[in-house]
């Protein structure tokens, strides 16, 4: 019955009551006094009950953003640092195909040119054995050794 009590303060019979069960030899109460505070315990629990778990919420989702926030810009500044380091290496794939491009092109220009004297070459000796051949084929025969063997034949024609 005390924790729901309809009054706050104590009536004179309970007073009296009081005073008969624990007697005071000095001085008694001859009336109630009732001194009503302001107890305000309707703030304390909206802010026990609301606010705090409220409060415990929003720092819970922000300490999990910021958390979030900084992983993903540490993936960026990862990914953007990859992304340089392979725009380097493709840099310098492009500047070593260029460069060996270019040797190709020389190579394939000096094999052409090569390849042009080589024939010329051939060509000129080709005719300089021709000439010696024709030049010796006829210092060997003479006018008058039309119908004779070639030397070296034995002599004979028709084998025989």
């Amino acid at each position: 019955f005390s924790q729901h009590t309809p009054r706050v303060c104590i009536e004179q019979d309970d007073l009296e009551a009081l005073h008969t069960l624990y007697p005071d030899c000095t001085t008694g109460l001859v009336a109630p006094v009732c001194y009503k505070t302001v107890q305000n315990i309707g703030w304390v629990r909206l802010a026990v009950y609301i606010m705090l778990p409220t409060l415990a919420g929003l720092a819970l989702i922000v300490g999990v953003g910021h958390y979030c926030q900084r992983r993903q810009l540490r993936k960026l500044r990862q990914a953007k640092a990859e992304a340089h380091t392979r725009n380097q290496q493709i840099f310098q794939f492009s500047q070593t195909i260029d460069g060996l491009q270019r040797a190709n092109l020389d190579l394939h220009a000096s094999i052409t040119e090569m390849s042009v004297s080589e024939a010329e070459r051939v060509e000129g000796k080709a005719r300089a054995l021709t000439k010696k051949i024709l030049e010796i084929h006829h210092a060997d025969s003479s006018p008058s050794d039309i119908g004779s063997p070639p030397p070296g034949a034995g002599g004979r024609l028709g084998g025989g």
